[in-house]
């Protein structure tokens, strides 16, 4: 593919991509200096950026979620018109699922030689500290922090896989919750945990509805008010189990503002950003551009 970079991130997946990247130059007939590999997911950032500045389009990655956030941040401070291709090599592949990308690496480079693209709707979280851009989804609270224990050790990442998630979210639904304010229009709560969803799924093949949409200009604010253990985990159980949803509050919205006593954990596409005390959550329509089939995108 004429003027395309493939950025590669070594460690996705327990080093899948790194052993990928011969046959991405083949299938892809492109050169092996074509392919970069990303010291850190701020190395990756770095680099879409720099390539989007140069005139690479379009700008391809082989990794996870967290590979997403990072390229779709580099190329977005340059141009929306930059296509973005996925080749999923992660733990869950969240964003590639919701944008009918295949799992299956003949199947996904097939979609990237085919060039067809889809422009859809993203997220941007803006704080004090600056803003960030996310596509599946960003949550406050609860299950940030349970990415920020999980994510914390690389090793027991690594060796354990999903399940360091599992054991720190058991840790987390016993200890004390965090309640912060979520104002939306003439909504307000308090809450322990808060999800804006702009994809399709949330935290692997998990879905909160059947009525998602990725560009329709709006996102899906899923507010946790004030619960039991019992009760909370019957809405996961739910979840689990693909069956409705409820006592969590939906609304659909572009905006909605959060704030904070005390710093606030947060995540945005798996990876754990930090803490804030406030926040204003916007969609903006139609922002990024992937590579895909545009018919199987919601």
């Amino acid at each position: 593919m004429l003027n395309s970079k493939v950025i590669i991130n070594p460690s996705a997946g327990r080093g899948k991509a790194a052993r990928l990247a011969p046959r991405i130059a083949s299938a892809l007939d492109i050169e092996e200096s074509d392919i970069v590999s990303a010291a850190s997911l701020q190395d990756a950032e770095k680099k879409s950026e720099h390539f989007a500045m140069i005139g690479v389009n379009p700008v391809i990655f082989c990794g996870g979620d967290g590979m997403l956030g990072a390229v779709m941040n580099g190329v977005l401070k340059v141009s929306s018109n930059v296509a973005i291709g996925i080749i999923p090599s992660g733990m869950s592949d969240v964003a590639a699922v919701s944008l009918g990308i295949p799992r299956r690496f003949e199947d996904a480079v097939e979609i990237i030689r085919r060039g067809q693209t889809q422009k859809v709707d993203s997220g941007l979280v803006i704080h004090p500290g600056g803003g960030r851009h996310f596509y599946s989804m960003a949550d406050f609270g609860l299950t940030a922090d349970i990415v920020r224990i999980a994510e914390s050790n690389l090793l027991i990442k690594k060796t354990l896989g999903k399940k360091a998630h599992y054991a720190a979210g058991l840790y987390k639904m016993l200890a004390r919750k965090q309640f912060f304010d979520v104002r939306c229009g003439d909504y307000s709560a308090r809450s322990f945990q808060s999800i804006f969803m702009n994809g399709l799924f949330w935290g692997g093949n998990f879905r909160w509805g059947n009525d998602f949409s990725q560009k329709d200009g709006l996102g899906d604010l899923l507010v946790f008010e004030k619960m039991t253990l019992s009760s909370l985990m019957s809405i996961l159980t739910a979840l689990a189990g693909n069956r409705e949803i409820k006592g969590v509050a939906r609304l659909r919205t572009s905006s909605a503002f959060l704030k904070s006593e005390k710093p606030l954990p947060w995540h945005a596409d798996g990876e754990f950003m930090g803490f804030l005390r406030e926040a204003e959550i916007q969609i903006q329509s139609e922002s990024v551009k992937f590579i895909c089939d545009p018919a199987s995108v919601i």
